[in-house]
């Protein structure tokens, strides 16, 4: 397996401390982990949501911190989920936050941002999050809701206006399990323009694995520019 950003199967932010963080897209998970400078490789890797299915794309990633309760530091991944037919695409979330020990706690579930028009002629399908956040912890999703039939017909100019959702997380309510996590891969170092050879076994961290599977929460409200 190789990371390729370009394919939008993993996404990579630097948080406060200058600290970086990457999250990709490996059997049937999103995996995390973070980049130590002084050992120049990634760490502490973790299952970050269990359960995705072959259909991920568009990952984004994003740190502050007041990304909790806009008062306490954490991570938020968000991305595409579901094949583009039966109106089953759709943009889900999942957050971490820091335990008093200072190691990352992912949400024991993700949740769902979107829920396809049942109207009109099927399927719809919720396309390519963009995603940024504010000083104040507050996140905005830009994306397209496309009528998939109506874009496979050339005779049909289909609607291509964005649509905006708002994220606020409250609270994360961290999975425990007694399963370590095992990513097969880290992303190679590259040093002075010089690869310093394939990816290896991520090291692993004391932090438990966290389990998650999209659940249909309540939608939040869009609103089109």
């Amino acid at each position: 397996m190789s990371i390729n950003l370009a394919s939008r199967l993993s996404a990579i932010t630097t948080d406060s401390a200058g600290v970086n963080h990457i999250v990709w897209v490996e059997n049937n998970a999103i995996w995390h982990a973070q980049f130590d400078a002084n050992a120049g490789t990634w760490v502490n890797a973790q299952r970050a949501v269990n359960g995705v299915t072959g259909n991920v794309t568009a990952l984004n990633l994003v740190a502050n911190d007041k990304l909790i309760n806009e008062t306490s530091p954490g991570l938020a991944v968000i991305w595409q989920d579901g094949p583009l037919t039966g109106n089953q695409s759709n943009f889900y979330y999942s957050a971490a936050q820091y335990s008093s020990t200072g190691q990352l706690q992912w949400a024991s579930q993700a949740t769902s941002l979107t829920v396809n028009e049942t109207t009109g002629k099927l399927p719809f399908a919720n396309l390519a999050p963009q995603v940024v956040v504010d000083n104040n912890g507050n996140i905005t999703i830009v994306g397209q809701q496309v009528n998939v039939l109506n874009s496979a017909n050339q005779a049909i100019r289909e609607d291509t206006d964005l649509y905006t959702s708002a994220l606020s997380i409250s609270s994360v309510t961290p999975a425990t399990s007694s399963t370590a996590p095992t990513a097969f891969y880290t992303p190679p170092t590259i040093v002075n323009g010089v690869n310093q050879g394939p990816g290896i076994p991520l090291n692993q961290s004391s932090n438990t694995a966290k389990s998650a599977s999209p659940t249909n929460a309540a939608p939040m409200s869009a609103q089109e520019t």
